[in-house]
């Protein structure tokens, strides 16, 4: 480990080629940009929980091995354009930067160009996975008092995230994210919904996880990032994927078998904006992705360039 003297608001702690933390005190929330590359292209991969996020980073690891920054501790930040124009200006050869935190509308820092992507996943298919994991780290980082005191099953899990009052981690989280909002318990208002429609038709880069869709949502990224970062290859090795019925169909009504129908039409409810933006998300990434030309040659070759990473 070794300490890297920096402008007097903060100091870097490289831990390695990949994983930075750093510790920052700006003064008056005022950030000198002056020195920070022009026309430097910045990659934010928007890290959704339980949204694949892992393979990509995976991917993103093996295209930027030196050059990419992964957030996986600063999540009290006040500030993140603060906390990027520190970060690019304190290491000039960042080209990617991941994190839990981003939202879709990118900050704006001059001298940079911040090109955003992110992943969206069923909002109902995605509880049974939210759950899953809280359950196998014994709910240590669960914010709700109900799940921490007492063995649960999937469907009281659900049924207390579901209250008023809790976190709204399985309700409309795409929109509140895709919105640039975190009001905790709050629910999503209209508001939040139209700056989440905003927010995806500005952004050519938001895939999906489901329907078999995940390798055409990579080489829809790779095509976008082209010409900003020529070579780009987002090839990868699944990475957290369990065994799982084949559709999604499926895993909805096992999961309405589980919780039981009046609890699954509460959480239909409780996703109204978010299974809303799911459609519109589909036929807008579908649509983009016709407009590439030759896909079917490009997804084939994809492909063969994952499957070379697994043999």
């Amino acid at each position: 480990m070794r300490l890297i003297n920096c402008p007097a608001f903060f100091h870097i702690i490289l831990l390695s080629p990949i994983t930075t933390h750093i510790k920052i005190n700006v003064k008056n929330n005022q950030i000198n940009t002056r020195n920070l590359t022009m026309g430097r292209n910045i990659l934010l991969h928007c890290h959704f929980f339980k949204n694949a996020g892992s393979s990509i980073d995976y991917a993103l690891r093996r295209c930027f091995p030196q050059t990419l920054y992964e957030n996986k501790t600063e999540f009290s930040i006040v500030d993140w354009n603060d906390f990027l124009a520190s970060l690019l200006q304190a290491q000039p050869e960042i080209q990617a930067v991941s994190s839990h935190v981003f939202s879709l509308t990118p900050p704006k820092i001059e001298g940079i160009k911040f090109h955003c992507l992110t992943m969206f996943r069923h909002p109902i298919e995605r509880v049974t996975s939210v759950a899953a994991y809280d359950k196998k780290r014994n709910f240590r980082n669960s914010t709700c008092n109900i799940i921490k005191n007492h063995k649960i099953t999937l469907r009281g899990y659900i049924k207390s995230y579901l209250r008023d009052g809790t976190p709204a981690s399985i309700r409309n989280v795409h929109t509140m994210r895709f919105a640039g909002e975190d009001r905790g318990t709050c629910p999503a208002t209209q508001k939040d919904f139209n700056k989440a429609i905003a927010a995806l038709n500005q952004c050519p880069t938001v895939g999906l996880v489901n329907n078999g869709a995940f390798d055409e949502s990579m080489v829809l990224f790779e095509e976008h990032l082209k010409p900003a970062f020529p070579n780009i290859d987002l090839s990868y090795i699944k990475q957290n994927v369990h065994q799982r019925p084949q559709s999604i169909n499926q895993r909805l009504r096992q999961l309405e078998e589980q919780i039981g129908e009046e609890l699954f039409n509460i959480l239909l409810y409780k996703n109204k904006k978010d299974l809303e933006l799911y459609e519109i998300t589909k036929a807008i990434f579908y649509k983009r992705l016709q407009e590439i030309g030759s896909i079917s040659d490009k997804l084939e070759n994809f492909r063969i360039r994952c499957k070379a990473l697994r043999n």
